[in-house]
């Protein structure tokens, strides 16, 4: 299939809040194991489910014995940083040393395209991924946090009584920010719709730049959706369009924005301009995006 454009997604790419379409669209999707539907379905159900198996579904190998012994893991981890906390004179020194510490335990190598999962098994990463990971980490320190969404890039800010500290999951050298003026003049980037872009250096390939803007704050399940966002345009590139509108239908069960509009608007664009692909799948297809683009918000926040 003739692929007219290459999409970046960078450890992030979507906006808005967190969107369920329990009837329209759950009972269609395509789970890749019996994990990840049961793991969503509960999700649905708003029964508790823990935070770091739903960062991991979008994974293809994951299985539930895997996810317990990450759990594990990550648990043992946070355990070793609480028992650091009180040694240290302020929190502005503590999440310095838990950043760099995080940094040298878990992330190893950077890689656009990573989900989490792959993080924990090989300690390949990307800015979603690495970002993720940090603020599960964070989450189970019990440290507030924003998690920040921008047109290329997810960072995560920490607001402790007058200063502001930035996270930068891709800077293994100087991702904590903790300088007032440095984090004034990276926010003010920020602000103006300017943002790190990941995989700029893809040689030989048309990139395609969103024109939706986004700044935003997004949450741990916004996550999720992001996770599968990306899968579906890492699929998308590889032009595989079956697993790409897979992805994009289960990322809109987490997270709806107008960059999900916008690629799916894409999606069809190139599907009606492919000769490849015989005319009933093609309108599978199609009537797939239509179904995802048009999903009632009928889920609003948790």
């Amino acid at each position: 299939m003739k692929r007219p454009f290459y999409f970046l997604a960078l450890g992030f790419i979507l906006t808005f809040g967190v969107v369920h379409s329990q009837t329209k669209l759950v009972s269609s999707l395509n789970f890749h194991s019996a994990l990840e539907e049961e793991v969503i379905i509960e999700f649905l159900q708003k029964k508790d489910v823990d935070l770091l198996e739903l960062q991991l579904i979008s994974s293809r190998d994951i299985s539930a014995s895997v996810l317990k012994a990450y759990n594990t893991r990550l648990d043992e981890f946070v355990k070793k940083l609480s028992e650091k906390r009180g040694k240290y004179k302020s929190d502005k020194q503590f999440l310095s040393y838990a950043f760099y510490k995080v940094n040298q335990k878990f992330l190893k190598r950077y890689k656009p395209f990573t989900s989490p999962a792959l993080l924990f098994k090989t300690g390949e990463y990307d800015c979603l991924s690495g970002t993720t990971l940090y603020a599960l980490i964070l989450h189970r320190l019990g440290i507030e946090h924003d998690i920040v969404e921008t047109n290329h890039h997810i960072y995560l800010r920490v607001q402790h009584e007058n200063e502001v500290f930035l996270m930068e999951s891709t800077d293994p050298m100087y991702g904590f920010i903790a300088d007032q003026k440095e984090v004034a003049n990276r926010l003010s980037y920020y602000n103006h719709g300017n943002s790190i872009r990941e995989g700029e250096n893809i040689a030989n390939k048309e990139v395609y730049v969103f024109e939706s803007q986004v700044n935003d704050n997004i949450d741990m399940f916004d996550l999720v959706g992001l996770h599968y966002y990306n899968a579906a345009i890492n699929s998308f590139n590889q032009e595989d369009i079956s697993s790409s509108i897979d992805n994009l239908e289960k990322a809109v069960v987490f997270y709806f924005s107008p960059r999900i509009s916008e690629f799916g608007l894409l999606v069809a664009k190139t599907l009606l301009e492919v000769d490849q692909i015989q005319d009933e799948a093609k309108r599978d297809y199609l009537n797939r995006i239509n179904n995802l683009l048009t999903t009632e918000r009928s889920y609003a926040v948790r």
